[in-house]
């Protein structure tokens, strides 16, 4: 029997699973790789780490929705493919063979930070782990008799909204006293392609609500209480996001497969690899020739159109290219249930984009089951 494998539990795949309840495939063994049982939907980040939803709302069951559609779910990560055999390699060494393999693992947190063994550095992927310690952390700031400090490191989108979405759940807690502090490496926050009018509005914003904005400067190292920026300045934080910059897992350099400057999957139009055609990858994993950078949002639209190249794969029917679009529409939650919206040189902020995001979010996930409330996390120091 032909096998496909998915590795990661991406939004990407995520579309894939959700097409086989409607157009089952019924001479091909499918398998997904992932790590956890659980995937957190990142639109719904922010309002989990504001204290606005639950891990259970915000999560979506990949085990329950893998046996929904008989595909079957092995609770591995990968760390190597052998590319001249089809066989991919988990970290507990057991082999999974495959007639075409697709990668959906996203990226990973830039770690050439310095960090000591007390380091308050907490990478915001995987989310769920991000979630356990940002918990934690808030227990701990409720108890402590000192004021404590939270420090963002990287100040594009996911950072910027970050540090409103923790600002809100600390004052919401009753802990205005804990200090939030925004370091990012340009003038201001939200490069990347969004607006400089909105840009300077988010400065006004992040004012507003007591959180320090440290323009041009990276964290360099970090260890027990405090971070440490490249001109030398030392700032108090007993609670590090990472959120700046991202890279690709390192097994990808020696798969043999095709590979950008910066270590991504390069793939052609069909999301193919461009050096093996029976390996497909979507996502921040990839390098598409079209895709201006990586979001979210693309990973999304890609899920669909990997969804087609892999059918019309196992039926051995022509492929249809994709275009990714020039533009993508962001929604940037904010605190007091307020959002700002972008798209390309528009922006706007209110309460209705607020609804709106909520709108969209409640109804992607409609799509999935969640995990039971009383299942646990499966990430732990």
């Amino acid at each position: 029997m032909k096998r496909l494998l998915l590795i990661g539990g991406g939004h990407a795949h995520l579309e894939i699973l959700d097409q086989l309840r409607r157009r089952p495939v019924h001479d091909v063994h499918i398998t997904l790789m992932s790590s956890s049982p659980r995937q957190v939907y990142t639109g719904m980040l922010p309002g989990l780490v504001a204290g606005r939803f639950s891990l259970q709302q915000a999560s979506i069951d990949l085990a329950e929705l893998c046996a929904q559609v008989d595909v079957e779910w092995v609770p591995q990560t990968c760390s190597a493919l052998h590319l001249k055999h089809r066989t991919a390699i988990a970290e507990n060494g057991k082999k999974f063979p495959f007639t075409w393999v697709s990668l959906n693992i996203g990226s990973g947190p830039q770690l050439s930070i310095e960090r000591s063994e007390h380091s308050p550095f907490v990478p915001i992927k995987p989310a769920e782990c991000f979630y356990d310690a940002w918990e934690a952390f808030v227990a701990r700031a409720a108890a402590a008799s000192a004021d404590l400090s939270v420090l963002v490191a990287g100040a594009g989108a996911g950072g910027t909204e970050l540090v409103l979405a923790m600002r809100d759940r600390l004052d919401g807690a009753g802990l205005s006293k804990v200090t939030t502090t925004l370091v990012g490496s340009d003038e201001r926050p939200l490069s990347g392609g969004f607006p400089t009018k909105l840009r300077k509005s988010m400065v006004s914003l992040l004012h507003r609500h007591k959180i320090d904005y440290i323009p041009t400067r990276r964290v360099i190292s970090a260890s027990e209480g405090f971070a440490q920026l490249d001109d030398g300045t030392r700032l108090p934080a007993n609670f590090c996001a990472l959120a700046a910059g991202a890279s690709p897992s390192p097994w990808l350099a020696d798969s043999g497969l095709a590979i950008d400057n910066a270590g991504y999957v390069r793939v052609d139009r069909y999301l193919r690899s461009v050096s093996h055609h029976f390996v497909f990858a979507a996502g921040d994993v990839s390098a598409h020739p079209d895709q201006p950078g990586k979001s979210g949002v693309y990973a999304v639209r890609a899920g669909q159109a990997l969804t087609e190249s892999l059918y019309d794969t196992m039926g051995s029917r022509p492929l249809k290219a994709w275009k990714p679009q020039k533009r993508t529409l962001y929604l940037i939650t904010l605190p007091a249930k307020r959002a700002m919206l972008s798209w390309g040189p528009l922006w706007a902020s209110g309460a209705w984009a607020y609804l709106w995001k909520q709108f969209i979010d409640t109804r992607y996930m409609k799509r999935f089951p969640h995990p039971a409330s009383n299942q646990q996390s499966s990430f732990h120091e």
